[in-house]
Protein backbone atom coordinates (compact mmCIF):
# COMPACT_ATOMS: atom_id res chain seq x y z
CA UNK A 1 0.00 0.00 0.00
CA UNK A 2 2.98 2.54 0.91
CA UNK A 3 4.50 1.99 -2.90
CA UNK A 4 0.96 2.48 -4.07
CA UNK A 5 0.32 5.82 -2.35
CA UNK A 6 3.65 7.01 -2.95
CA UNK A 7 3.22 6.39 -6.88
CA UNK A 8 -0.56 7.46 -7.10
CA UNK A 9 0.59 10.54 -5.62
CA UNK A 10 3.99 10.84 -8.04
CA UNK A 11 1.91 9.76 -11.17
CA UNK A 12 -1.85 9.40 -10.73
CA UNK A 13 -3.89 6.86 -10.44
CA UNK A 14 -4.17 6.70 -14.15
CA UNK A 15 -1.27 6.70 -14.79
CA UNK A 16 -0.23 3.91 -12.07
CA UNK A 17 0.40 0.39 -13.24
CA UNK A 18 0.85 -2.59 -10.87
CA UNK A 19 3.50 -3.75 -12.23
CA UNK A 20 5.24 -0.43 -11.12
CA UNK A 21 3.67 -0.28 -7.73
CA UNK A 22 5.20 -4.20 -7.62
CA UNK A 23 8.48 -3.06 -8.84
CA UNK A 24 8.63 -0.25 -6.05
CA UNK A 25 7.64 -2.35 -3.27
CA UNK A 26 10.08 -5.48 -4.66
CA UNK A 27 7.31 -7.84 -4.79
CA UNK A 28 5.56 -9.74 -7.85
CA UNK A 29 2.37 -8.30 -9.26
CA UNK A 30 0.74 -11.38 -8.25
CA UNK A 31 1.82 -11.19 -4.48
CA UNK A 32 -0.16 -7.83 -5.08
CA UNK A 33 -3.06 -9.55 -6.79
CA UNK A 34 -3.26 -11.96 -3.61
CA UNK A 35 -4.30 -9.10 -1.46
CA UNK A 36 -5.91 -6.89 -3.68
CA UNK A 37 -8.02 -8.35 -6.67
CA UNK A 38 -7.46 -4.96 -8.56
CA UNK A 39 -5.45 -1.48 -8.68
CA UNK A 40 -9.06 -0.51 -7.64
CA UNK A 41 -9.25 -2.92 -4.75
CA UNK A 42 -5.72 -1.22 -4.09
CA UNK A 43 -6.80 2.59 -4.25
CA UNK A 44 -10.34 1.62 -2.14
CA UNK A 45 -7.56 0.48 1.04
CA UNK A 46 -5.35 3.12 0.52
CA UNK A 47 -8.79 5.69 1.41
CA UNK A 48 -10.25 3.48 3.51
CA UNK A 49 -6.88 3.86 6.06
CA UNK A 50 -7.38 7.66 5.61
CA UNK A 51 -10.63 7.48 6.79
CA UNK A 52 -10.21 5.05 9.81
CA UNK A 53 -7.39 8.00 10.60
CA UNK A 54 -9.68 10.77 10.42
CA UNK A 55 -12.29 8.97 12.36
CA UNK A 56 -9.25 8.21 15.46
CA UNK A 57 -8.84 12.08 15.61
CA UNK A 58 -13.08 12.84 16.03
CA UNK A 59 -12.60 10.75 19.54
CA UNK A 60 -14.10 13.82 21.87
CA UNK A 61 -11.75 16.01 23.19
CA UNK A 62 -11.70 16.59 27.36
CA UNK A 63 -12.66 19.53 28.53
CA UNK A 64 -15.42 21.71 29.05
CA UNK A 65 -14.22 24.62 27.61
CA UNK A 66 -15.51 24.94 23.83
CA UNK A 67 -12.77 27.13 22.41
CA UNK A 68 -9.95 24.74 24.10
CA UNK A 69 -11.50 21.95 22.86
CA UNK A 70 -12.26 22.78 19.18
CA UNK A 71 -8.76 24.24 19.24
CA UNK A 72 -7.10 20.85 19.98
CA UNK A 73 -9.11 19.34 17.55
CA UNK A 74 -8.07 21.02 14.94
CA UNK A 75 -4.45 20.86 15.47
CA UNK A 76 -5.30 16.84 15.89
CA UNK A 77 -6.26 17.05 12.59
CA UNK A 78 -2.70 18.79 11.49
CA UNK A 79 -0.81 16.02 13.27
CA UNK A 80 -2.28 13.60 11.47
CA UNK A 81 -1.87 15.30 7.90
CA UNK A 82 1.40 16.04 9.22
CA UNK A 83 1.88 11.98 10.20
CA UNK A 84 1.45 10.82 6.36
CA UNK A 85 1.43 13.82 3.79
CA UNK A 86 1.84 12.09 0.74
CA UNK A 87 -1.44 9.88 2.03
CA UNK A 88 -3.50 12.98 2.14
CA UNK A 89 -2.09 15.37 -1.02
CA UNK A 90 -3.45 11.96 -3.10
CA UNK A 91 -6.77 12.09 -1.07
CA UNK A 92 -7.54 15.66 -1.45
CA UNK A 93 -6.19 15.20 -5.22
CA UNK A 94 -8.51 11.90 -5.71
CA UNK A 95 -11.89 13.82 -4.06
CA UNK A 96 -11.27 16.65 -6.41
CA UNK A 97 -11.50 13.44 -9.61
CA UNK A 98 -14.82 12.08 -9.14
CA UNK A 99 -15.10 9.78 -11.89
CA UNK A 100 -11.57 8.31 -10.26
CA UNK A 101 -13.90 8.37 -6.50
CA UNK A 102 -17.12 6.52 -8.95
CA UNK A 103 -14.96 4.21 -10.64
CA UNK A 104 -12.91 2.36 -7.26
CA UNK A 105 -16.34 2.85 -5.53
CA UNK A 106 -15.35 4.98 -2.70
CA UNK A 107 -18.53 6.31 -0.64
CA UNK A 108 -17.38 9.48 -0.69
CA UNK A 109 -20.72 11.11 0.17
CA UNK A 110 -21.55 8.36 3.20
CA UNK A 111 -17.89 8.99 4.55
CA UNK A 112 -18.57 13.14 4.76
CA UNK A 113 -22.16 12.40 6.08
CA UNK A 114 -20.55 10.03 8.82
CA UNK A 115 -17.97 12.81 9.59
CA UNK A 116 -20.24 15.49 9.82
CA UNK A 117 -22.67 13.33 12.67
CA UNK A 118 -19.91 12.86 14.55
CA UNK A 119 -18.52 16.75 14.32
CA UNK A 120 -22.38 17.98 14.94
CA UNK A 121 -22.33 15.47 18.27
CA UNK A 122 -19.15 17.28 19.23
CA UNK A 123 -20.43 20.73 18.63
CA UNK A 124 -24.12 19.82 20.83
CA UNK A 125 -21.67 18.56 23.60
CA UNK A 126 -19.75 21.81 23.73
CA UNK A 127 -23.00 24.21 23.51
CA UNK A 128 -22.22 25.71 19.88
CA UNK A 129 -25.58 27.58 18.43
CA UNK A 130 -26.79 25.54 15.33
CA UNK A 131 -24.77 22.21 15.77
CA UNK A 132 -26.26 20.48 12.58
CA UNK A 133 -24.62 23.82 10.43
CA UNK A 134 -21.43 24.47 12.93
CA UNK A 135 -20.60 21.01 12.43
CA UNK A 136 -20.38 21.36 8.65
CA UNK A 137 -18.74 24.91 8.72
CA UNK A 138 -16.39 23.16 11.04
CA UNK A 139 -15.72 20.53 9.02
CA UNK A 140 -15.03 22.04 6.21
CA UNK A 141 -12.58 24.93 7.93
CA UNK A 142 -10.80 21.69 9.15
CA UNK A 143 -10.55 20.47 5.60
CA UNK A 144 -9.27 23.48 3.77
CA UNK A 145 -7.30 24.72 5.97
CA UNK A 146 -5.42 21.17 5.65
CA UNK A 147 -5.71 21.92 2.24
CA UNK A 148 -3.71 24.77 2.35
CA UNK A 149 -0.84 23.02 4.76
CA UNK A 150 -0.78 20.23 2.68
CA UNK A 151 0.47 22.88 0.08
CA UNK A 152 3.23 24.34 1.91
CA UNK A 153 3.49 22.75 5.41
CA UNK A 154 6.52 24.75 6.60
CA UNK A 155 5.19 27.81 5.80
CA UNK A 156 1.69 27.34 7.46
CA UNK A 157 0.53 28.98 10.90
CA UNK A 158 -1.10 25.62 11.92
CA UNK A 159 -1.46 27.09 15.58
CA UNK A 160 -2.83 30.74 14.93
CA UNK A 161 -5.22 29.10 12.00
CA UNK A 162 -6.35 26.56 14.51
CA UNK A 163 -7.05 29.26 16.98
CA UNK A 164 -8.62 31.01 14.87
CA UNK A 165 -11.06 28.44 13.67
CA UNK A 166 -12.11 28.06 17.86
CA UNK A 167 -12.72 31.73 18.18
CA UNK A 168 -14.75 32.12 15.22
CA UNK A 169 -16.73 29.35 16.15
CA UNK A 170 -17.15 30.28 19.81
CA UNK A 171 -18.21 33.54 18.78
CA UNK A 172 -14.85 35.36 19.33
CA UNK A 173 -14.23 36.22 15.93
CA UNK A 174 -11.58 34.91 13.92
CA UNK A 175 -9.48 38.18 14.22
CA UNK A 176 -10.00 39.50 17.17
CA UNK A 177 -7.35 38.94 20.14
CA UNK A 178 -6.27 36.04 21.44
Amino acid sequence: MASALELFAEHGFGSTSVKAIAQRAGVSPGLIYTYFPSKDDLLRAVFERGVEEVFATLEPVRGDDPRAAIEGLVLHSFELVERDLSLWRLLYALRAQPAVVERVGIEYRTWSEAVERELEGFCRRLGLEEPEVTAKLLFALIDGANQHRAVAPDAYPSQRVARAIARLLTGGGACSAP
